[in-house]
């Protein structure tokens, strides 16, 4: 069937190509050199006309012919196609599956590939994030590192305002005592000055007697313990950055000593008791009147001499890095206390603040020098407050000396 095809194909192309070559060459319509033009022309109408319809007849054959052919050669042309695809797909055999199958992981492969870039990508923009934000942190946590950052001075500092502040409050608290000691003992008197006289020279001799004193012509043959503590101020008091009065053996002695440096300093002042009956004239009013008035006067005095002993006196509390400190600052370890006073607590920081190694950690950081300029002015400020209540008190004083001076020449033309 097959062969048959084929030959009928054959004959069909070689028809149509003896076809197709006879139209393509011309015809030429023999003249003779004799004829006139007009019979030329008649002539040539009428070969023409027979030309045309030969070719007509011609191409209504062909089509004839060639319309049944073109079904055969078209399922003829499918077929081949089919056939070429089965002997390939035959020829291949187990290669085909084998190649899908590897189609199929080369796909699987890519697809994988640019999940795990993705992936890749993902990670990658995140270790980013993550970085810029830890820099920044960095950089904040720098910062405040060198703005905040603790320091010695600053450590020094902050523990020294508690327990100066206490000494603020002891410093008072003793002023307060010991002025109106003075004060309520001039107001109320047990003894008159005469025999208020005999006791105190029994003290003196008993507790600051001097044998080398008056030439010699003493009531003492020996040195006593405190030997004229009571009139050497520059030592007794200015001596010590803190007064030791601790010691429960000598505690009775050492107030007993300031007491009397102060009733020294103020004069010892002495009043006498006014008689109950004087009470009933005007007179014996005015000086109980006046008496109070010269406590009041006594009182500010008394106290005015009694802030740079009670500035002196311990806090009461034990500091333990006290003592290294100020040794390292160069003062003899024998005129530290470990319950520094407020005066001794300022000396110590001024000192601190004056030593080699301290301007040698002035190198620090901006934040670092601005904290330690606050230290400066806050101990400037401590010291102006301080300047300030004696000299609240010398004006008072002052005011007193010039009532005084008034009431006593008031009226008379002194000046």
């Amino acid at each position: 069937m097959g062969m048959k095809i084929l030959t009928v194909r054959n004959v069909a192309l070689t028809v149509i190509l003896s076809i197709v070559i006879a139209l393509a060459i011309p015809v030429k319509q023999p003249k003779a050199f004799c004829e006139t033009t007009v019979q030329v022309t008649a002539s040539q109408g009428i070969s023409t006309s027979a030309q045309t319809g030969a070719i007509s007849g011609v191409i209504e054959g062909l089509k004839g012919f060639i319309a049944p052919v073109l079904g055969v050669l078209q399922l003829d042309m499918i077929r081949q196609i089919v056939d070429f695809s089965d002997s390939f797909r035959n020829m291949l055999g187990g290669t085909w599956g084998t190649m899908e199958d590897y189609y199929k992981d080369m796909t699987a492969q890519l697809h994988t590939a640019e999940i795990d870039q993705s992936r890749i990508k993902g990670s990658t923009n995140d270790a980013e994030n993550f970085l810029e934000v830890k820099r920044a942190i960095e950089r904040s946590e720098a910062e405040a590192w060198d703005r905040y950052q603790a320091s010695e001075e600053s450590c020094v500092f902050d523990t020294l305002l508690p327990a100066y502040q206490t000494g603020i409050a002891v410093s008072k608290a003793a002023s307060s005592a010991m002025s109106s000691s003075i004060s309520s003992g001039f107001v109320n008197v047990t003894q008159t000055p005469i025999e208020r006289t005999p006791v105190d020279l029994a003290q003196t001799v008993s507790m600051f007697c001097n044998p080398n004193e008056n030439g010699g012509n003493t009531l003492c043959t020996a040195a006593t313990p405190r030997m004229d503590d009571d009139i050497e101020i520059s030592q007794t008091i200015f001596g010590s950055d803190t007064l030791e009065i601790t010691d429960p053996t000598d505690a009775a002695e050492d107030i007993a000593t300031y007491e009397t440096i102060v009733d020294n300093l103020l004069g010892r002042p002495r009043s006498q008791q006014i008689p109950l009956s004087a009470l009933e004239s005007n007179a014996g009013k005015q000086m109980v009147l006046n008496k109070r008035s010269d406590a009041a006067q006594l009182n500010l005095a008394a106290g005015l001499i009694i802030d740079p002993i009670v500035e002196r006196l311990p806090q009461g509390v034990t500091i333990p890095w006290w003592r290294p400190m100020r040794v390292a600052s160069g003062t003899p370890t024998n005129e530290v206390s470990d319950e520094p006073s407020k005066y001794e607590l300022l000396q110590g920081y001024i000192e601190f603040i004056n030593t080699p190694e301290y301007f040698q950690r002035l190198g620090g950081g901006e934040a670092t020098i601005a904290q330690k300029d606050l230290h400066v002015k806050a101990i400037k400020l401590m010291l102006m407050d301080s300047d300030l209540a004696h000299t609240e008190k010398l004006m008072s004083i002052f005011s007193v000396q010039l009532a005084n001076h008034l009431d006593q020449h008031a009226g008379n033309g002194d000046e």
